[in-house]
């Protein structure tokens, strides 16, 4: 006879095991990719934006039976600070800082030309678009990344190694797919920057709800661009680099920013050393 398996919780969610998985989603992001696009998908975004719901969602599954936590305290679904939240509206700017690192980058290496020559736009990709950048990504990467992993990262490595480690397969993720879609991998450098400000953002706030505000906002500027609504020279309207009176407005906006995050930790640690009330 075969002894019944016992029954029980499985093991608690481990940083090996979430590392595990930040490192294969982004090769299952683009098996998932292929698989839609020979299915029927004819744009290439409403592929990659169906590939991350399917990805990440099967990913958060593997990894939430093994939460011990309250879900909502574990991914950082709680409420925010005041300075929080200003500091996520400081860091908007950041987005312009990375654009011109990508230019930078660009300068060096550029980009492999596409084979043929691009055709008219079909008339749903601006609504794919905004659906993929403004709701699809921030969901998918801030949850899985920022959500599961970042907690578990900074509790056994500390704040500074757990962040970094975070931002940079959250990086990684983001931009393995754009490399292998567009011929180059200089996107990773701006992608590492994007996501080093998030999850700044995240442990300082305490909370994702900042975060995924100032990730729909930059999906929001990155629509923008696409459509050259801004009219900024390196960002958005061609030319090889943003006016240097941008970078530095950009630049002191975001140090702005970085300093309210310092003020929402410090916000969040009182309020977590406070006795109770009741």
């Amino acid at each position: 006879m075969i002894p019944e398996r016992e029954s029980g919780p499985r093991p608690a969610l481990s940083l090996e095991l979430a590392f595990l998985l930040a490192l294969l989603a982004p090769l299952v992001h683009l098996l998932w990719t292929i698989l839609f696009g020979r299915i029927g998908f004819q744009l290439t975004i409403s592929a990659l934006g169906m590939a991350a719901l399917v990805t990440y969602g099967l990913l958060f599954a593997l990894a939430a039976s093994r939460i011990r936590q309250p879900p909502a305290r574990q991914l950082g679904f709680v409420a925010a600070s005041g300075p929080a939240w200003l500091a996520a509206f400081f860091l908007v700017s950041a987005i312009v800082l990375s654009s011109e690192v990508d230019n930078v980058v660009k300068s060096f290496a550029p980009p492999i030309p596409p084979p043929l020559p691009t055709g008219p736009t079909p008339p749903l990709f601006g609504v794919a678009f905004a659906l993929v950048y403004i709701g699809v990504y921030p969901l998918c990467y801030d949850v899985f990344f920022r959500g599961v992993l970042q907690p578990l990262a900074t509790a056994r490595l500390g704040v500074v190694p757990g962040v970094f480690l975070t931002s940079v397969m959250s990086g990684y993720a983001a931009a393995c797919l754009t490399a292998v879609m567009s011929g180059g991998g200089g996107v990773f450098a701006p992608a590492l920057i994007d996501a080093l400000v998030l999850c700044i953002l995240r442990q300082c706030a305490g909370s994702l709800l900042p975060v995924i505000a100032l990730h729909v906002v930059w999906g929001v500027a990155q629509i923008c661009a696409e459509y050259q609504i801004f009219g900024l020279t390196g960002f958005d309207a061609g030319g090889a680099h943003t006016p240097l009176p941008w970078i530095a407005g950009a630049a002191l906006l975001t140090g702005v920013g970085l300093g309210l995050c310092r003020a929402a930790a410090r916000a969040g640690s009182a309020r977590s050393s406070s006795p109770a009330q009741g």
